[in-house]
């Protein structure tokens, strides 16, 4: 917001920069014995910040194995769906009730939680998340309920060739 932030866009396959964030997340899911798949199916084309978007999965896969349980499994889906690339991170870990939900991306609100293993965050990845994902003319949205795992949906417009 205080648009020290460069926004500089080129054409990538989010299935190598999915690839290069699990192998930098690799540490931390083995840490806590989390295994990280891909199950990203065909092309998956955008223009992008890279910067930015590299960010939002960095963040989100963090946030991923920060509240799962140890020796559970986080999956990365991505498709195209008519006009859009459709990313989805879904884990097993230990949710969010609606009342954490109704906050989540609001600065105003500041969520903090521990993880499952007590690892610390300021609650403003998400916030970031959100406008980085906007910023590059997408949405975010998430599902989970408490006890039941979590799973953020961001959709970013995909790049044609024509």
């Amino acid at each position: 917001q205080s648009g020290r932030v460069t926004y500089e866009t080129e054409k990538i396959d989010l299935r190598s920069l999915v690839k290069g964030v699990i192998q930098l997340s690799y540490a931390a899911s083995m840490n806590k014995n989390i295994a990280i798949e891909s199950e990203c199916k065909g092309t998956l084309s955008v223009i992008v910040d890279i910067n930015m978007i590299e960010t939002v999965f960095r963040n989100l896969l963090s946030n991923a194995i920060k509240f799962s349980h140890p020796g559970s499994k986080i999956i990365i889906y991505g498709e195209r769906i008519n006009d859009i690339i459709q990313i989805r991170i879904v884990d097993q870990g230990i949710g969010m009730s609606q009342n954490i939900l109704n906050k989540l991306f609001k600065i105003e609100e500041n969520v903090t939680r521990s993880g499952t293993k007590n690892e610390e965050g300021t609650g403003l990845g998400l916030i970031l998340v959100k406008e980085f994902i906007e910023k590059n003319n997408g949405s975010i949205r998430v599902e989970s309920e408490e006890g039941n795992g979590t799973e953020f949906i961001f959709q970013l417009p995909a790049y044609d060739i024509s």
